[in-house]
């Protein structure tokens, strides 16, 4: 017997039951990399402090907003990409290199424009049928079944926007096409959101260094007190 209520309407939804319980996930390659693909939120103090530096970093609604990856490495550093859910907008949007519809926009759109480099320290790993909205649970199956389905070009798209957006931001805006210059207001400054998520690293890590010395230092006093008491 399942932990999981399935309804009807999920079960309706094509290869329902190839859905790994608890967690929601498979595989792809990334050159030699074997690397897992799945949905995690991301921690709100990491998007806040990227956001800081770039107001292409989505918002994080609460830490609710679900990203899909690893997509592809830089340098070790793993790329993630937001998802958003149906809009009426999306019906008219047209798929273009930073923007995928999800079954025509019927269950969202990925924006590769908004990806980020994400460190493992900041994901937060959910299951899909955790969800307890009905209609929000289908759409995120979905969105799942349309990314195990169709990887490969994903994966392949977004590696390809990096590229074009880093050499991109390495040239004179002004020997850019008005093309290349609107993409590049619409797109994360992904070299630099990679040096911000480095420079987050230190600080937390520099944080919890100083937490676990002020720990240490609280204790010490209080051995030391409780000795002279005796």
């Amino acid at each position: 017997m399942s932990l999981y209520h399935i309804s009807e309407e999920l079960k309706a939804c094509k290869g329902w039951d190839s859905i790994i319980l608890p967690f929601t996930y498979f595989f792809t390659k990334d050159g030699n990399n074997i690397m897992s693909i799945r949905f995690y939120h991301i921690t709100d103090s990491y998007i806040d402090y990227l956001s800081q530096y770039d107001s292409n970093i989505r918002e994080n609604k609460s830490e609710a907003r679900p990203y899909v990856g690893v997509i592809f490495q830089v340098s070790e550093i793993n790329y993630f990409i937001p998802l958003s859910s149906p809009k009426e907008k999306h019906k008219t949007m047209k798929n273009n290199e930073d923007f995928i519809k999800i079954n025509g926009g019927k269950y969202g759109v990925i924006n590769l424009n908004n990806m980020i480099p994400i460190p493992e320290s900041e994901l937060v790993n959910f299951d899909i049928l955790d969800e307890e909205n009905e209609n929000y649970r289908i759409i995120l199956f979905n969105q799942f079944s349309f990314f195990k389905k169709n990887i490969k070009d994903i994966a392949t798209k977004a590696k390809d926007l990096y590229n074009k957006i880093s050499d991109f931001n390495a040239q004179q805006i002004e020997n850019l096409s008005q093309h290349e210059q609107k993409l590049i207001k619409r797109c994360v400054h992904y070299k630099q959101a990679e040096s911000n998520m480095l420079v987050y690293i230190k600080m937390k890590k520099d944080l919890d260094q100083n937490q676990q010395a002020n720990t240490l230092k609280i204790e010490t006093n209080e051995q030391v007190a409780g000795t002279e008491e005796k």
